[in-house]
């Protein structure tokens, strides 16, 4: 795998692109396959051709393809780019005179160049309201969009970023994020139906007053029905993926107190369009990071505000 080093002031790391947990989706497509495999017993009295023996296996299908299908496909890399953008490079240096276009760039509290969504020719927005200026990746090399953020796990800047689940060791962003939605509701729905058939088990044993149903089958049928129920809890949390891809928001934006929808200016429909019809490209199409080390750019420890192009001087007035 590509990697290359970067310096950032005295620290050095290596970036690896798409580096994350590679035993995370071969874990859980285990446990699947510990349920498809004690299924037998779950099933034991209704029967294999049973709706809910069929709609089990459906789900626990769905919830692999769509894990592996989340695991591989590009998740909304932004392509980098190789070179700087020539004002960064400049307000960097100290070249403060600019064009009278570029007064809408700034910093951020965090030494993170900024510009304003209307920075040629518009005064820009206060810098604490979030998500309205574009902030700039000195490691990609572009500037990001809004509700777009640089993952250093994956070595990308991924559009509508969700976050990064180390769990399937992949980012969560616009164009997975269904396949992350979708693989938690069938796992979770699968894991109810799994449940539901041990506890059908139990019923028609008598469980637990017969005498005979805390045989082997009865016991077995107790204990793979906890897992069940504990294993179907999943589903609350695809249910809420489901509500962020309809609203329009993200993980990051709850957990950053950034309520604002990422694109309040079109409908739900149009946006559930737009998520669960993403176009799909595997990783390996996504150009490499920028393999060649970058001159460090220091992260600057106070704010810079604002700064009002000069006002223009009336040819006859005094100097």
């Amino acid at each position: 795998m590509l990697s290359h080093t970067v310096t950032n002031g005295p620290v050095e790391r290596v970036i690896r692109p798409w580096q994350g947990a590679n035993r995370g989706p071969h874990i859980i497509t285990a446990i699947v396959l510990f349920f498809v495999a004690t299924s037998p017993v779950a099933f034991y009295e209704i029967g294999y051709a049973s709706a809910l023996a069929i709609a089990f296996y459906v789900l626990a299908t769905s919830a692999v393809a769509n894990l592996w299908t989340c695991r591989s496909v590009d998740p909304g890399a932004i392509d980098p780019k190789e070179e700087q953008d020539d004002v960064v490079v400049a307000l960097w240096r100290g070249e403060c005179v600019l064009p009278q276009k570029y007064h809408g760039y700034t910093k951020d509290y965090t030494g993170q160049f900024c510009r304003a969504d209307a920075a040629l020719g518009s005064v820009p927005r206060p810098l604490h309201v979030q998500g309205v200026h574009a902030r700039y990746c000195a490691t990609c090399h572009i500037w990001r969009p809004v509700g777009t953020s640089h993952c250093s796990l994956c070595g990308y800047c991924m559009r509508r970023f969700d976050h990064h689940c180390g769990v399937i060791g992949a980012c969560v962003a616009l164009h997975n994020h269904r396949f992350f939605a979708s693989f938690l509701v069938s796992a979770g729905l699968g894991a109810m139906t799994y449940a539901a058939g041990c506890g059908i088990n139990l019923a028609r044993t008598g469980w637990p007053t017969a005498q005979d149903s805390w045989n082997a089958i009865g016991i077995t049928s107790i204990v793979l029905c906890a897992i069940g129920v504990y294993a179907s809890t999943v589903v609350f949390f695809g249910c809420a993926h489901c509500y962020l891809t309809i609203a329009g928001s993200t993980t990051k934006a709850h957990l950053t107190s950034n309520t604002r929808n990422l694109s309040k200016s079109i409908s739900w429909l149009t946006r559930l369009f737009e998520l669960w019809c993403a176009p799909i490209r595997p990783k390996t199409s996504v150009p490499p990071p920028n393999l060649s080390p970058e001159p460090t750019m220091p992260r600057a420890t106070t704010a810079y505000a604002y700064v009002p192009p000069p006002a223009e001087v009336p040819a006859d007035s005094p100097v």
